[in-house]
C-alpha cells in the first residue's frame, strides 16, 4: 500500500562504520571530519564544517544553509552524537554496536 507517512523520518548515513551525515525530514546534515571512503562516496571538497541541505528544494545538495538555520544544525548534531553513542563511529564503537570494523 501507499502512505503519506513513512515508518521513520530520521536516517544516519554511514560508509561502513564512519558516520557521514544525518537526515531528518527534509534536512540533511553532512558531518565534518569524515575519514573513510573506501573508493566511493568521495567529497569533491572536504567537509570541514557541518553542511545543511534542504532536500525538498535542493536534491543536488548545492546550497549550504547551515549559516541560515543554526537551530536545525544543532538538532541534527545532537542526533549524530546520539548515533555515535548508540551505533558508533569510526573512532569509537557504540554501546549497541553488533560488530566493529577496524
Amino acid at each position: 500500500g501507499r502512505s503519506e507517512t513513512t515508518a521513520r523520518d530520521t536516517f544516519f548515513y554511514y560508509v561502513k562504520n564512519n558516520l557521514h551525515a544525518v537526515r531528518q525530514g527534509k534536512w540533511k546534515l553532512a558531518l565534518p571530519g569524515r575519514k573513510a571512503f573506501f573508493d566511493y562516496a568521495l567529497d569533491s571538497v572536504p567537509v570541514t564544517s557541518p553542511q545543511l541541505y534542504d532536500l525538498e528544494h535542493d536534491v543536488s545538495e548545492t546550497t549550504d544553509l547551515a549559516g541560515e538555520r543554526p537551530d536545525v544544525v544543532d538538532r541534527l548534531l545532537k542526533l549524530a552524537e546520539t548515533a555515535r553513542q548508540d551505533i558508533g563511529d569510526i573512532d569509537q564503537p557504540g554501546k549497541n554496536a553488533r560488530a566493529w570494523l577496524r
